[in-house]
């Protein structure tokens, strides 16, 4: 079931790629982290191979998370001056780079149907 989700959090985030789709990918992303990690030597190593992956996947969506709320409060900022937009346009680049990567570690993490990952992912 989490890993259902989050191959379903993928494609909501790949087709809205809004700020809450991202974090709601992550959240489930962060769940399967957990359970690879706590199924630990009697998991497949198939799968026990996934937790760095998943690790890694989970620590660039929390930046790509950052970022946005980093952005939102400079762009509320009563304060701003004209270098505002500057600051945007590279949260913005940032951003675009963090959620390639995670789209890319996504898509191979999440390439199994869930029947055929729970298949593979039988413990021991």
């Amino acid at each position: 079931r989490t890993y259902r989700e989050g191959r379903r959090g993928l494609r909501q985030a790949r087709a809205s790629r809004s700020t809450p789709d991202l974090h709601e990918w992550r959240k489930a992303v962060k769940a399967l982290w957990h359970l690879v990690r706590l199924g630990g030597e009697r998991l497949p190593g198939k799968i026990r191979r996934m937790e760095g992956d998943l690790d890694r996947l989970g620590d660039v969506l929390g930046f790509d998370h950052d970022h946005a709320v980093l952005a939102e409060r400079l762009a509320l900022a009563p304060d701003a001056d004209h270098s505002l937009m500057r600051q945007l346009s590279m949260i913005a680049r940032e951003r675009k780079a963090l959620e390639k990567e995670a789209f890319q570690l996504g898509t191979a993490l999440y390439k199994r149907k869930p029947k055929a990952f729970a298949d593979k992912a039988r413990l021991k």
